[in-house]
């Protein structure tokens, strides 16, 4: 399902206008209309503003989870600001770019782990 397509489910779902959506978001009903019709693609910052106001992941949003939101149930962990952010993002990458930020990831954990063992040694 496209982004635009999701945006009106969720809308129609929840039985708000465009009008009322733009309102909460602070931009136009053109604006967001457009969203919707897929003539333009919020930017990550609006993209996470749509998500959370509608209470949905942006993975569900993106067509890339079937998940609507995580609870406490699918993750169990309470987020620090900075888990969300980076949480967040994480899942603004494409799939590719998600791969290349785990593999820095685990570079940054060994240069953790000898910097602790060299610590350690003196």
């Amino acid at each position: 399902m496209t982004l635009g397509k999701c945006l009106r489910k969720i809308r129609k779902e929840k039985k708000l206008t465009q009008a009322q959506v733009a309102e909460h978001l602070d931009i136009s009903v053109s604006t967001y209309t457009k969203y919707e019709t897929g003539v333009n693609e919020p930017d990550i910052s609006m993209l996470k503003k749509i998500a959370k106001f509608f209470g949905v992941s942006i993975d569900y949003l993106l067509g890339a989870s079937n998940v609507t939101i995580l609870t406490s149930e699918s993750f169990p962990y309470t987020l620090t600001e900075d888990l969300q952010e980076l949480l967040d993002l994480y899942t603004s990458l494409n799939p590719r770019n998600q791969g290349k930020l785990i593999e820095r990831g685990k570079i940054i954990l060994e240069e953790q782990k000898d910097q602790i063992y060299s610590s350690k040694k003196r």
